[in-house]
């Protein structure tokens, strides 16, 4: 999701990546954007996902971190940065960014949501049905911002501390 866009954005569509989000783009809009998303809607929905037993059934995909907390810094840095700079580059900005001006921003902003519901397909049926709304959301705030990193933060923000709700308050 992230080296074979890249490659095509550099190399077929012969565009900077700025051009697709990798910027820091309207600072002001996003610092606030990830302030009240963070505080307003991922806390409570990631303390209340944790209680869900088919969420802790799901997570942290690394089980063995349930019982050896010795290993969650590197695996939700490695999880950070590996899992979801990869997959806001390729949701946010390779498609929503790449398709905007070829289809328009509202059907670029469905097609990028469309996507990611997909992908969680086999995720928590709240997950699901919460990818739609959320992926509307992000989508709207990476192209105000012009930037995925705001979203970015928000996401695995979101996907951490489920991980550690689980592990801490739940077992």
């Amino acid at each position: 999701m992230f080296v074979i866009p890249m490659f095509h954005v550099l190399f077929w569509w012969k565009k900077p990546l700025v051009e697709l989000g990798f910027r820091s783009g309207d600072i002001k809009t996003g610092l606030k954007f990830m302030l009240v998303m963070i505080i307003v809607l991922v806390i409570p929905f990631a303390f209340g996902g944790s209680c869900d037993q088919i969420v802790r059934t799901e997570y942290p995909m690394a089980k063995e971190l349930i019982s050896n907390h010795k290993f969650i810094p590197g695996y939700e840095l490695f999880y950070v940065i590996c899992y979801y700079i990869a997959w806001e580059f390729y949701f946010r900005g390779y498609l929503l960014f790449g398709l905007k001006d070829r289809y328009g921003t509202m059907e670029a902003i469905l097609i990028q949501t469309i996507s990611s519901c997909l992908i969680h397909i086999d995720k928590p049926f709240a997950e699901i049905l919460g990818s739609i709304p959320v992926g509307i959301i992000l989508g709207f705030v990476a192209l105000k911002t012009r930037s995925f990193w705001y979203v970015f933060i928000v996401h695995a923000t979101l996907g951490v501390l489920v991980d550690l709700f689980i592990i801490y308050y739940q077992n």
